[in-house]
């Protein structure tokens, strides 16, 4: 299992919308609908005579620090092929990025849309990137985890595939596992495991947060601990599935959906 944050420099492509508008509709034949950030629940209904879709989903990258700019980690990617019925509404989930550090003194951090686990206002640490999912009856059929925040001179670690990578620097926030979220990191203060969807937030009163994911990773401790990455939900896909740790958007960057069919 890989512990720490490798941090390719990737530039994500930017969500489009072509053929069908986003949200669904239309008939069989062919078309997509491509889900860019909103910070809310979207949806997306199955057009008539289609049972499959290929779907793509990147998670959102996590937040930098503000004296050495420590990249948060990558979100994940995922793709292959969902099985569907025709005419149901899923929900979807696209991931924001984790809030960058700045120079501000004013408690937590807001969390990142998408379970990205919350930083602390301050110059050291950023926020965990959220998660980017495909949802039915409330639960998530496909997920694509987000990144951990950096933390002074740490990495965020990089979200997706089976294990999200654990966030660099002492005391870092652990990744999340296939079924368990990531440890939080303790080095003078503890930051919160990361739980299902949702990343740990970081320890009082400097520590980065976790990224979302299937399970989120483990909020960092202190200044120098950067949070774990969140893990990726790939076992509902057929085809040629793709389940990359940190192939997905990059530090700062928000995360996306894109669907299409036959």
């Amino acid at each position: 299992m890989p512990l720490f944050s490798n941090h390719p420099f990737r530039v994500s492509p930017p969500g489009y919308i072509q053929g069908a508008a986003a949200g669904g509709g239309g008939g069989g034949g062919s078309g997509s609908s491509n889900f860019t950030y909103t910070g809310a629940d979207q949806s997306f209904t199955v057009p008539t005579g289609v049972t499959t879709l290929q779907v793509t989903l990147a998670g959102a990258g996590g937040g930098h620090s503000y004296f050495w700019a420590a990249g948060g980690g990558n979100g994940g990617l995922v793709s292959g092929t969902l099985a569907v019925t025709a005419g149901e509404t899923l929900t979807i989930v696209v991931g924001g990025a984790g809030g960058n550090a700045d120079t501000s003194y004013a408690g937590m951090r807001a969390a990142a849309y998408g379970g990205g686990g919350a930083s602390w206002q301050y110059y050291y640490s950023g926020g965990g990137g959220g998660r980017s999912a495909i949802r039915r009856s409330g639960a998530d059929i496909v997920t694509a985890g987000g990144g951990g925040g950096g933390a002074y001179y740490s990495y965020g670690g990089s979200g997706g595939g089976e294990y999200g990578l654990t966030g660099q620097g002492s005391g870092g926030g652990g990744g999340a596992g296939p079924t368990y979220g990531g440890y939080g990191g303790s080095y003078a203060y503890t930051g919160q495991s990361g739980y299902q969807y949702t990343g740990g937030n970081g320890g009082e009163p400097y520590g980065a947060g976790g990224g979302g994911g299937w399970y989120g990773g483990g909020g960092g401790g202190y200044y120098v601990s950067a949070g774990g990455g969140g893990s990726s939900l790939s076992t509902n896909l057929t085809g040629t599935v793709v389940n990359s740790t940190g192939a997905g958007s990059t530090d700062g960057i928000n995360g996306y959906v894109n669907i299409s069919w036959p």
